[in-house]
């Protein structure tokens, strides 16, 4: 009897207990990010010497690709934006002499390499001919035994002592000094380009290289909230190898993947 009127006023008290879910955290506003103008540090490599006009076409035509790879990003003006982005490009390309003289040294190191497996193969084939070595033998070609080879004196033995203990003793003194590391946020880094540091190490057979480094920065208070590099071995004149480049360093951005969101 004692239960069932435990269990009844347990009923009465929480039986018509409703549970109310918690509501979820709106989710942050999309980022109106405005474009600066982009900075592009470009090199071109000739066969020889570079012309002004080779010069001076293939810096146009990558200003074009970069701002192909731009469009369509969804940028704001700078007075919608609370965000600006900050676009440094640095990249290498090559004209039509250089790749033609690059062409020429692959296609002369093949047909070294083919001339040099040729006259192995006759050389090979040349000593795989000649007569071997005839038997030795005594009188009347009769095949002579060699003596048998006489085995090495025994090396004396030299007798060892007792092995040594395996303790011994040590001391080790160390110090301990806590060190706090709470502190302020540290900001995200600022990446530099990199590649006119490497331009020293480039090669005779070097392609065409291009770099991209990425820096979102908040316009109220200036700093860094996102930055990233990318680099790989495309054309900075081709608009779809740019374009591809920049796609892989933002691909995680959604004010990169396009329209701007409303005001």
């Amino acid at each position: 009897m004692r239960r069932a009127l435990v269990a009844l006023a347990t009923f009465l008290c929480f039986g018509c207990e409703t549970v109310r879910p918690r509501p979820a955290a709106p989710a942050p506003p999309p980022l109106r990010v405005a474009l600066a103008e982009p900075i592009l540090d470009l090199w071109v490599e000739g066969a020889g010497g570079v012309e002004p006009a080779e010069t001076e076409e293939a810096l146009s035509r990558a200003r074009a690709a970069l701002g192909s790879a731009l469009d369509g990003r969804g940028f704001v003006a700078a007075a919608d934006a609370g965000h600006l982005l900050v676009v440094r490009e640095q990249a290498v390309t090559r004209t039509a002499g250089r790749r033609q003289q690059q062409a020429a040294a692959v296609a002369g190191i093949v047909l070294l390499v083919v001339a040099v497996v040729v006259l192995v193969a006759i050389a090979s084939r040349g000593n795989s001919r000649s007569p071997g070595p005839a038997p030795v033998g005594g009188v009347g070609g009769a095949v002579g035994r060699a003596a048998p080879p006489r085995l090495a004196a025994p090396l004396p033995r030299v007798p060892l002592g007792p092995p040594a203990p395996w303790f011994g003793w040590s001391l080790d003194v160390g110090f301990r000094f806590p060190v706090p590391v709470a502190g302020p946020p540290v900001r995200p880094p600022e990446p530099a380009p990199t590649l006119e540091g490497r331009l020293g190490a480039r090669g005779f057979f070097a392609g065409d290289e291009t770099e991209l480094v990425l820096e979102l920065r908040d316009l109220a208070t200036g700093a860094t909230v996102w930055a990233r590099r990318a680099s790989g071995n495309a054309d900075p004149r081709d608009p779809a190898a740019v374009r591809a480049l920049l796609d892989r360093a933002a691909w995680d951005q959604a004010w990169a993947q396009g329209t701007a969101p409303p005001a």
